[in-house]
């Protein structure tokens, strides 16, 4: 049955697409800033500090370890305080965090700065914090709006390295750090100033819009989730350990992807350019997706998705000519884009808006070992059996053990599509 459109809200954009428009504009930001433009920092600053590489490469591990400490801490507080303010919190600590760094004499104190700072702006400012505010501010429309929310992570992976690249080659590293932290107070916290509100109901508003609110969320998803009690739920862990594996894999992939298509006599130009498919093809996914979420069962589409990243697998384990391996690389984008916003979808119809963050949170720390395992597992069975193939075929076997997995998830009646 259509639900009745706010009299209120059909006067005027609903504010929620104001709240999208700006979780995309931070996450573009952070993501951009931190994420994808690390690699640009490990040649000016090891050759600065006469470390090798991989030292300063430990600074993107210690983001993600570092992730996993906050991301709870964080989304207990987005359950509880103003999102508005927790976010202006975040990124004024990673502004500061990063200009600190442009003036720190040793590089334990740059590397600390930079993880703290990345930390705390990324779950503050990142998806999380967008997630949390999607679904709070959308029912009906939860996917979509989750689907066009995530995009900006891909948005800023396309626009802002370019940015860091150029004041690099003008200003160096620290000029770098400079200019991100421009971005940050001149972009992303005027945005969530004038734009983030905590809830609907702040503004005598309900969800999408709509002159009713929507129905109650599922038993006990008023918030109040300690991890003991998470750990009893089936879904918290049929959803963490399936996207994990998804997510796990994947970064493995990416991570590797110029050494891995080395291989197949793909020059690091063409490699490149592979990557830029994988962004582009992650936004499409993204909003492909997010608008099909609200109507089909969230496990068909998780389990499309995981088709496809198979398929990648499948033809990286054999010796794919260009054209099919740039065919089967769009493909594997396509599906890492759906994931996101289908995770906070899964998130938000198992356990309500309103313990959104919390759940997400405790579920970074569960999913941690994913990525690492993932980001190491193709390099190492390339130095012992002198071929990546190992490795693949063992991804394809995580990827169809998760699927079976999700048979277990037991999504509430009432909010199936």
């Amino acid at each position: 049955m259509k639900t009745d459109t706010n009299p209120v809200a059909a006067a005027r954009t609903f504010h929620g697409w104001w709240i999208l428009s700006s979780v995309f504009v931070t996450q573009a930001v952070t993501a951009g800033l931190t994420t994808y433009s690390f690699g640009l920092y490990q040649i000016p600053v090891a050759e600065e500090f006469g470390v090798s590489r991989s030292t300063v490469a430990w600074g993107l591990s210690g983001i993600m370890l570092m992730g996993a400490v906050v991301a709870p801490l964080m989304g207990r507080a987005l359950d509880r305080r103003s999102n508005r303010a927790l976010m202006l919190g975040a990124g004024a600590f990673m502004a500061s965090c990063l200009l600190a760094m442009t003036v720190a004499p040793w590089l334990w104190l740059i590397g600390l700065l930079f993880v703290f700072g990345s930390s705390v702006g990324m779950a503050g400012l990142g998806p999380q914090a967008a997630g949390k505010l999607a679904a709070t501010w959308f029912s009906r429309l939860r996917g979509r709006a989750l689907g066009i929310s995530s995009v900006g992570t891909s948005a800023g992976g396309l626009a802002v390295p370019p940015l860091v690249a150029a004041a690099i080659a003008a200003w160096g590293w620290r000029g770098a750090a400079v200019v991100g932290a421009v971005l940050l107070g001149v972009v992303a916290l005027p945005t969530v100033a004038l734009s983030i509100r905590n809830r609907p109901a702040d503004l005598g508003l309900y969800p999408d819009g709509d002159a009713q609110p929507p129905p109650a969320p599922p038993g006990g998803a008023a918030g109040g989730w300690s991890f003991g009690r998470l750990a009893r739920e089936r879904n918290f862990w049929v959803i963490a350990l399936v996207i994990g594996t998804i997510f796990g894999t994947v970064s493995g992939i990416i991570s590797n992807l110029p050494p891995l298509v080395a291989e197949f006599g793909v020059e690091s130009q063409q490699a490149a350019a592979l990557l830029s498919l994988l962004s582009l093809a992650g936004i499409a996914g993204k909003l492909c997706f997010g608008a099909v979420a609200d109507r089909l069962d969230k496990r068909l589409l998780v389990w499309s998705g995981m088709s496809m990243l198979v398929g990648f697998l499948m033809i990286a384990s054999s010796d794919p000519s260009l054209t099919v391996l740039v065919a089967a690389t769009g493909a594997m984008g396509f599906a890492l884009g759906g994931a996101l916003p289908l995770w906070g979808a899964l998130i938000g119809d198992c356990f309500g808006p309103e313990a959104f963050g919390e759940v997400m949170g405790w579920m970074g720390p569960v999913m941690l070992p994913f990525n690492i395992v993932g980001i190491q597992l193709l390099p190492w069975c390339y130095d012992h059996f002198g071929s990546y193939v190992p490795g693949l075929r063992i991804c394809i076997g995580a990827i169809l053990g998760a699927a079976l997995l999700l048979l277990l998830l037991r999504l509430p009646e009432r909010r199936r599509n």
